[in-house]
């Protein structure tokens, strides 16, 4: 059994990073509730735990020691950025000095969430370290990832749409599940869909598959991809 922690940043008092009607702490909790479903939906064999699972403010130091006393496998903090320039796009971070498994974490996640806002013509702004507490005072392999600028109009319009944060949860999720192994619930197979190359969803059941594509089929939709994984 593994156990991976969701870590929705800020909380309660500390907004977070604000812009455009939106908070960080809104959006990353949604995320971190959306990843949770999936992983508990999709895959056996996996103990998600959320640092934070409503809006409460908790500390840093909370956070870090709650990861550490659940013996956790990972460490997955949520945020988002801002910035007084236009900056834009995805980014990931582990601590300066890492070993292996985190590193190997790092790009495992990186490399499924990044082309999501690339294909959106947002930046993949790479992998990086930093001195954060989240990083350093976890004892399990920890990853941060930046979903975007909450400051950059673009990237908070993508923010505000529900498919594209559940595309981000499931690319998180998989990405988990395929860096830990961990089987698909039940064994069932699951079909994934997507529409003029976005994934849309990914459904266990057939009848629902054929609904979802029979639907798509009605629309101005120029690629339909099914995909059995």
């Amino acid at each position: 059994m593994k156990i991976i922690v969701l870590d929705a940043g800020h909380g309660g008092r500390d907004p977070g990073a604000q812009g455009h009607d939106l908070n960080e702490k809104d959006l990353v909790l949604n995320l971190a509730h959306r990843t949770a479903k999936v992983l508990k939906k999709k895959f056996s064999d996996v103990d998600v735990r959320l640092t934070r699972t409503n809006d409460e403010f908790i500390e840093l130091s909370d956070r870090s020691n709650r990861a550490n006393s659940w013996n956790a496998d990972a460490f997955i903090s949520l945020h988002i950025n801002a910035a007084a320039s236009n900056a834009n796009g995805f980014e990931s971070f582990v601590y300066t000095s890492v070993g292996e498994k985190t590193g190997r974490l790092q790009t495992d996640l990186h490399t499924a969430l990044a082309p999501l806002w690339k294909n959106k013509a947002r930046k993949d702004r790479g992998q990086k370290q930093a001195n954060f507490h989240v990083l350093r005072e976890t004892k399990m392999p920890a990853v941060l990832l930046e979903f975007g600028f909450i400051s950059n109009a673009i990237d908070a319009n993508l923010l505000r749409q529900t498919r594209f944060l559940q595309e981000n949860a499931e690319a998180l999720a998989d990405a988990l599940a395929s860096h830990f192994n961990l089987p698909l619930r039940n064994n069932k197979s699951v079909y994934r869909i997507k529409q003029d190359g976005e994934q849309i969803g990914a459904y266990a059941e057939v009848e629902s598959t054929l609904k979802v594509v029979s639907n798509l089929m009605g629309q101005n939709t120029k690629k339909i991809e099914l995909e059995l994984v």
